[in-house]
């Protein structure tokens, strides 16, 4: 059963993208190419999320604060993570997952991904 609602997802998928590429058809007129609008949230969909830090003698829970501030991710902070001063952390316009890498290298800490329910 999953098997034929796959094939026929996939004919229906395939079907209209073969119905453009073969375009008008001798005496017919063709349509007006519409452009969807897309929101701004679907605009930024693929774009990656950049922090912008300078701080020194900064704890990292309050590094990570501002993280979460400027990228509206939500970083969930363990009660066994270290929360050490450092002297010194710069990103300049540097992207979200790479600003956690560095900050996990720096302080011992380690951040995983880990999506939850179904």
């Amino acid at each position: 059963m999953h098997r034929k609602i796959l094939l026929a997802l996939l004919i229906s998928a395939a079907l209209p993208a073969a119905l453009l590429q073969a375009g008008p058809q001798a005496g017919e007129e063709s349509a007006p190419a519409v452009q969807e609008e897309k929101t701004p949230a679907e605009n930024l969909a693929f774009e990656p999320t950049r922090v912008t830090l300078d701080v020194k003698d900064t704890r990292v829970r309050a590094v990570m604060k501002e993280i979460q501030r400027q990228t509206g991710n939500r970083i969930p902070w363990s009660r066994k993570a270290k929360n050490v001063v450092l002297p010194e952390f710069k990103a300049d316009g540097e992207t979200f997952w790479s600003v956690l890498d560095r900050l996990g290298k720096a302080t011992g800490n380690m951040y995983l991904w880990e999506e939850k329910g179904g």
